[in-house]
């Protein structure tokens, strides 16, 4: 597990007075890099978790839930995450065998 021992985010990040159009531009430019390496999907979901959860400490400001999780590129990605892990889950195999899928994500 690696931690972070640098200076306390917001102390680094607030003279450069970054707006959450910047943060996201950064959080995109770092998905397509990881595309790009292709690493998978769901690894780069984990790492949008992660580096998404530290919005607040490098803007300064709370986000909203929408904004946590990227706007509507975050929703479908949170959707096709979620329903990933779900098609998996043994639990949920014979529920989701009869469902229409790309439909269901669809009406998320």
């Amino acid at each position: 597990k690696l931690l972070y021992s640098g200076r306390p985010l917001p102390e680094v990040h607030e003279k450069m007075k970054l707006e959450p159009q910047h943060f996201d531009a950064f959080v995109d430019n770092l998905m397509l890099a990881l595309t790009d390496l292709r690493v998978s999907h769901e690894t780069r979901e984990e790492i949008l978790v992660v580096v998404g959860s530290f919005r607040t400490d490098v803007l300064g400001t709370p986000a909203t839930l929408f904004d946590q999780i990227e706007g509507l590129d975050g929703v479908a990605l949170l959707v096709d995450f979620f329903y990933t892990k779900c098609t998996k889950d043994p639990r949920l195999t014979d529920i989701l065998a009869t469902c229409d899928l790309p439909a269901l994500k669809a009406h998320q």
